[in-house]
C-alpha cells in the first residue's frame, strides 16, 4: 500500500505543471480523472487523446502519452495499473497497446471505435488548426507591433539626430556669430586706438607748433629788444659825436677871439 501512495504521488505531481499552464497554449479542456468506470471510458480516451494531440511537442513518444494517461487515473483505475509500474511493463512505452489493454480490463466493446477515434483526430486536426492560425494571428500582431515599435523607434532616433543636427548648427552659429563680435569688437577697439593716436599726435603736433611760434616771437621780441638798444647806441653815438663836434667848434670859436 505504501509503495502505490508513492507512486500515486509521484505521477500526480507531473500533471500539476501541464494544468497550470495558460488555457491559450492548450485549449482543449484538462481531462478529467478515471475511476475504471466502464460508461466513462471512451469519453476518457478521447478527452486524453484530443489534449495530447495539441500538445504533440510535449507528447512526442508513446511513454509520454502513456505517463500522461496514468496520471489522470484514480481509485479502482490506478490500482490496476500499479502492477504495471512496479513490473516495469513494456505496455508502459506502448500507447495503442496501453488503450487496448485498458479496453479490455474496464470490459469496452469496441463498436464504432474507429469511426469515434476519426472524428476525434479529425476535430482535434480542425482545433490544431485553428490554434495555428490564431497563433499565426498573434505572431502577426506581434511582428506588426514590433515593426511599428522599431519604426517608432526609427522616427525618434532621427528625430532626436535631427534635433542635436540642429542643435550643432545653431551653437556652431551661435560661436561663429560671437567670433564675428569678437572680430569687430577688436576692429573697433583698434580703430578707436588708432583715432585716439591720431589726436595725440595732432596735439603733440600743435604743442610744437605752439612752442615753434612762442620761440619764433621770442626770437622776433630778442630782435626787436637788441635792434633797438643798437639804435640807441647809434644815437647816443651820433650825440656823442656831435657833443664832441660842438666841443671842437666851441674851442674854435675861443681860438678864435683869443
Amino acid at each position: 500500500m505504501e509503495r502505490r501512495v508513492k507512486w500515486t504521488k509521484a505521477l500526480i505531481a507531473w500533471p500539476t505543471l501541464l494544468r497550470d499552464r495558460p488555457r491559450h497554449l492548450n485549449p482543449i479542456p484538462f481531462p478529467e480523472l478515471f475511476d475504471g468506470d466502464t460508461d466513462r471510458l471512451p469519453e476518457f480516451i478521447v478527452q486524453t487523446g484530443a489534449y495530447m494531440l495539441v500538445d504533440d511537442k510535449i507528447f512526442d513518444c508513446d511513454e509520454l502519452k502513456v505517463t500522461f494517461l496514468i496520471t489522470r487515473l484514480k481509485g479502482r483505475a490506478l490500482e490496476w495499473v500499479i502492477p504495471y509500474i512496479e513490473q516495469k511493463s513494456p505496455l508502459l512505452a506502448d500507447y495503442k497497446g496501453f488503450l487496448a489493454e485498458m479496453k479490455r480490463v474496464f470490459g469496452w466493446i469496441d463498436d464504432g471505435w474507429e469511426e469515434i477515434e476519426a472524428d476525434r483526430r479529425k476535430k482535434a486536426e480542425e482545433r490544431k488548426k485553428k490554434e495555428e492560425e490564431r497563433r499565426k494571428k498573434r505572431e502577426e500582431r506581434r511582428k506588426k507591433k514590433k515593426e511599428e515599435k522599431e519604426k517608432k523607434e526609427k522616427e525618434e532616433k532621427e528625430k532626436k539626430e535631427k534635433e542635436e543636427k540642429e542643435k550643432k548648427e545653431k551653437e556652431e552659429e551661435e560661436k561663429k556669430k560671437e567670433e564675428e563680435e569678437k572680430k569687430e569688437e577688436e576692429k573697433k577697439e583698434e580703430k578707436e586706438e588708432e583715432v585716439k593716436e591720431e589726436k595725440e599726435e595732432e596735439v603733440k603736433e600743435k604743442e610744437e607748433e605752439v612752442k615753434e611760434k612762442e620761440e619764433e616771437v621770442k626770437e622776433e621780441k630778442e630782435e626787436e629788444v637788441k635792434e633797438k638798444e643798437e639804435e640807441v647806441k647809434e644815437e647816443e653815438e651820433v650825440k656823442k659825436e656831435e657833443e664832441v663836434k660842438e666841443e671842437e667848434v666851441k674851442e674854435e670859436e675861443e681860438e678864435k677871439e683869443n
